[in-house]
């Protein structure tokens, strides 16, 4: 077994049957379907694997974890690298923190949801100014290096049970007093559903268009969320939400019933 693999030398598919097993798949068949491959196709691989003493039967023995951590590391070191390249070709846009001019370096660190960039604020990730721009104005950046720091929110789902439109003011007081409690949190508000917004539609500053995915892009630029929907709209949305979570592993989520 060689100290490192190298990328040339790295097999995908190897990775990815050893990844399967490693999760507790067994079936040859399945793990085919997963990726798109032959049972032929499959035991031709297990079957190579063992050969290496990679695998024995169908667990991975000491010799296949070796490879398979070392692989991973190639390919964490292939993709980190070529993102950096990837994000290093396109220009990003900055809200500037001061004025800044063609060439200069700023430091990049995400405030109340967007992107900033700094001369005094030190941070790990940087970028070369393009143009000339001033305080609180758009500049355009390019060469980032390092990786911007977010501190994802979390999504909150306020779920109203039994809804009555005989004493709507009860459902606003209630939202007002959890609201209150998170002082000095920059908290974005969601409404999803048409029963909830005929309750809060005089409020403007909360948001009444595609409420979760809205939700979860504020959370992933570090806002919290709030989604206010009835018990209805949130069982017509379920799926929606469930294919958020999965897709944004890094978010927490909550569930509060009024």
């Amino acid at each position: 077994m060689p100290e490192n693999v190298d990328f040339k030398d790295l097999n995908i598919i190897e990775v990815s049957i050893l990844v399967k097993i490693l999760k507790g798949e067994k079936n040859l068949a399945s793990i085919g379907r997963n990726l798109d491959l032959t049972l032929q196709g499959v035991r031709y691989y297990v079957n190579s694997m063992r050969k290496k003493k990679y695998l024995a039967d169908l667990s991975v023995t000491p010799q296949g974890y070796e490879f398979l951590t070392k692989s991973l590391e190639t390919l964490k070191g292939f993709l980190s690298s070529s993102s950096d390249l990837l994000y290093s070709m396109h220009d990003w846009e900055i809200i500037c923190d001061e004025e800044v001019h063609e060439g200069d370096t700023v430091y990049l660190y995400m405030k109340d949801g967007y992107l900033h960039g700094s001369g005094n604020v030190k941070t790990e990730a940087t970028g070369i100014v393009n143009g000339d721009s001033g305080i609180g104005e758009r500049a355009l950046i390019h060469d980032i290096r390092g990786i911007i720091d977010v501190k994802f929110g979390k999504v909150s789902i306020l779920i109203i049970k039994n809804i009555s439109y005989e004493n709507p003011v009860k459902y606003i007081d209630e939202v007002t007093e959890i609201l209150k409690k998170d002082t000095g949190k920059n908290i974005q508000v969601f409404l999803l559903g048409e029963g909830i917004f005929s309750i809060f539609y005089k409020f403007d500053h909360f948001e009444q268009f595609a409420p979760l995915q809205s939700g979860f892009d504020a959370a992933t630029r570090g806002l919290d969320a709030l989604v206010i929907c009835s018990e209805e709209a949130f069982n017509l949305n379920f799926e929606e939400f469930t294919l958020l979570k999965e897709k944004h592993t890094g978010i927490k989520t909550e569930l509060h019933f009024l």
